[in-house]
């Protein structure tokens, strides 16, 4: 399968509270050795790739209650490589985050199995090369403020998996060359070079390798076996 300058736009996770909208430009994809189980909802590929491409998730809370709907079946996609190149990633999903941009020059994963009904993501190996992200989160008046500007609608139910986390598992992650940037919006850093700031923490040349990667939702699991970069303060490691 080969898609060239194609625009999808796709609402994910529709839920009651809300819908996760995902839109993706793609400059150029290719798929091979797809193999699709439409009986038991399953996709096998071989690999998959993915250059130039840009893609934004926008999570949108309901304004009404919206009408009841059957819930979709869980699908389980295994892959056995999937490479992406010189690709953007914006994702929104307030209260919590207010704007994740993720710039990649080259990424690779392998053994990758994704089950949504478990909702859980397992990947053999993760190598990432030349990112550049930054994250921007509420403070926590803010993130109070739009959570009671934003109501959820009366009588909503909650979906079964509303609060069930996604568990996500990595057996070994290796980051080269890439910079990073964990900020509260709209808060003033200090300046650089002079103390660590953990509300603006800006970190540059970035390398790191990591066995056995677990999040759980809650807890966030990151055996280090070796970690080298410099924050803006001059902190080195």
């Amino acid at each position: 399968v080969s898609l060239t300058q194609e625009q999808l736009v796709q609402s994910l996770a529709k839920k009651k509270s809300g819908s996760m909208d995902l839109d993706v430009d793609v400059k150029d994809a290719n798929i091979d050795k797809a193999k699709v189980d439409l009986n038991n909802n399953k996709v096998d590929v071989g690999n998959a790739a993915l250059k130039g491409g840009k893609a934004k998730m926008s999570y949108k809370p309901e304004k009404k209650k919206p009408e009841e709907k059957e819930p979709s079946k869980p699908w389980k996609v295994n892959a056995d490589k999937v490479t992406a190149d010189d690709v953007d990633f914006k994702m929104d999903m307030k209260p919590t985050v207010d704007k994740l941009d993720a710039k990649v020059k080259h990424a690779q994963a392998k053994d990758v199995k994704v089950d949504t009904g478990e909702q859980t993501v397992d990947v053999g190996s993760l190598d990432v090369d030349g990112a550049d992200v930054n994250y921007e989160h509420p403070s926590e008046k803010d993130a109070k403020k739009y959570a009671k500007d934003h109501p959820m609608p009366k009588d909503t139910p909650k979906d079964k998996d509303d609060d069930k986390p996604w568990k996500v598992k990595a057996g070994k992650v290796s980051v080269k060359d890439s910079k990073g940037r964990y900020a509260q919006t709209g808060k003033k850093p200090n300046k650089p070079g002079t103390t660590l700031d953990p509300d603006n923490i800006e970190v540059e040349d970035v390398n790191a390798a990591i066995d056995d990667l677990e999040y759980d939702g809650e807890n966030l699991k990151v055996p280090v076996k070796h970690l080298s970069g410099k924050e803006r303060s001059g902190l080195q490691v």
